[in-house]
């Protein structure tokens, strides 16, 4: 009886010879064999897990109906990642994501120690993913109406900003207003359910702003894969002092701040990527947040910077010429600079980079 016990338990295969995988990656970035990032490759790859997970639980006789569904589900994903279908795997997983209950239902309720539940079980697995393959082709959920607004306030005696602006998801870009008559200017794209909150305040010289968008998103866009992709883009006029936050929960983020003059910044991202251009000069002192993805800082050669690193796993790539003593990394010229620019960077996990920027 011990030995037909021990015999069943079967113990995890799949999931070392992942972790295996992902060590070899992170080793050859670190000894410069790849020529992206860890965090883009995993951008690509996620997929694999649903695969890894199908097989472990096949391995491990844990059931048919849910290893059958996933191993399919993660090879759909894999190819749209990879740009060979037409299918946004965000965009399924929120829509579709009670399938996953049914599965979990359909394996308790069928068993799987008979070879009828088996077959059973990989039949019905592979039925509820010719579905999910059918919605993904011909369904709604790859056509949505996007709703455009535009944002426009003119200069009159602002000299100081105050601007929050908040999306749910999609690409955020921050620049320069050409107009120099005009304090912001805005193109944005909402969903359907998506409201915009749209607000200035103006006293004694100073404006405040908020540009805010609320109600939940039915078509949620991250930064890779084939999706439509949700657009903001908000320029702010450069001879105002600004003080910056902005906000995306999923998505990517561009703010590009060489011709701003700051007095505060604040740039999160919870998941995906964050590319910040700072100014050549200031004296201001600001946050940076990627919680789960890429942060990319670009800095004019000869700014005065100091950054402090509050990260867990997460990958650091800087300049030669700048320093790095425990958690801080500051520029060359930081050293008994007047006019500094001092940033806190929180990153748990993904990949931080630091570069010059480009002449």
């Amino acid at each position: 009886m011990e030995t037909e016990k021990t015999e069943k338990q079967r113990h995890s295969l799949f999931f070392p010879l992942l972790l295996i995988a992902v060590g070899v990656v992170f080793f050859l970035n670190t000894m410069g064999f790849l020529k992206e990032s860890p965090w883009e490759l995993f951008l690509r790859m996620w997929p694999v897990l649903f695969i890894a997970g199908g097989l472990d639980s096949l391995y491990k006789r844990e059931g048919f109906v849910g290893p059958v569904f996933f191993i399919g589900l993660g090879l759909l994903f894999l190819l749209g990642n990879l740009g060979m279908l037409q299918v946004s795997p965000w965009n399924m997983l929120i829509r579709l994501w009670p399938v996953f209950l049914i599965v979990w239902g359909l394996d308790l309720l069928i068993g799987k120690n008979t070879v009828a539940s088996a077959v059973i079980g990989v039949f019905i697995g592979l039925a509820l993913l010719a579905g999910i393959v059918w919605i993904a082709v011909a369904s709604p959920l790859q056509s949505h109406v996007m709703i455009d607004r535009t944002v426009s306030y003119e200069l009159g005696t602002t000299q100081q900003l105050e601007a929050s602006v908040q999306a749910i998801s999609g690409e955020m870009q921050i620049g320069k207003e050409a107009d120099s008559t005009r304090l912001i200017g805005g193109q944005l794209q909402l969903g359907q359910n998506e409201e915009l909150v749209d607000i200035l305040t103006e006293e004694e010289g100073k404006s405040v702003l908020t540009l805010e968008s609320t109600g939940s998103k039915i078509y949620p866009v991250m930064p890779f894969g084939p999706t439509d992709t949700m657009l903001w883009h908000v320029t702010f006029n450069p001879q105002v002092l600004l003080d910056l936050d902005s906000q995306l929960i999923v998505g990517k983020q561009q703010v590009d701040l060489r011709d701003m003059m700051l007095s505060g910044l604040d740039v999160e991202t919870v998941v995906g990527k964050a590319e910040v251009v700072l100014p050549a000069n200031g004296n201001f002192e600001g946050e940076l947040s990627v919680v789960i993805g890429e942060l990319v800082i670009i800095v004019p050669k000869g700014t005065a910077l100091e950054i402090e690193t509050d990260t867990a796993i997460t990958a650091i790539t800087k300049p030669d010429a700048f320093t790095k003593t425990d958690d801080l990394i500051r520029s060359p010229e930081a050293e008994g600079a007047t006019e500094l620019i001092r940033l806190v960077v929180n990153q748990p996990i993904g990949s931080l980079i630091i570069r010059y920027a480009e002449e």
